[in-house]
């Protein structure tokens, strides 16, 4: 894992506001809000129990994965754009990820 994360950090560079802020904003509400709210459906629907309940919020609340900025870079891809939006869906995910298991768990 430190590998990686160290491949995804060389691969940042500076990029323009205009171009990562709806891709932010798209990401955050896909992958940390809507995400688990379909999670929590899902659980509530299938009866889990509290623990299985809270591991799933848990995991669908996480930031987005970083094995993807790699596959970017190798298949010549957008990796430093890749790179970005994982880096700022982590960022978010320090304050949502609270909020998820506060309001859904």
């Amino acid at each position: 894992m430190p590998v990686v994360g160290l491949a995804v950090g060389l691969m940042l560079r500076p990029l323009p506001i205009t171009t990562l802020a709806p891709l932010i904003a798209f990401l955050a509400m896909a992958q940390l809000l809507l995400q688990p709210l379909y999670l929590s459906f899902g659980a509530d629907q299938l009866t889990f129990t509290p623990l299985q309940r809270e591991s799933l919020l848990l995991q669908g609340a996480a930031p987005v994965a970083t094995l993807p900025a790699i596959f970017c870079r190798e298949y010549n891809c957008d990796a430093q754009l890749a790179a970005s939006l994982i880096l700022a869906t982590t960022l978010l995910a320090m304050g949502t990820i609270p909020l998820v298991v506060v309001w859904l768990g």
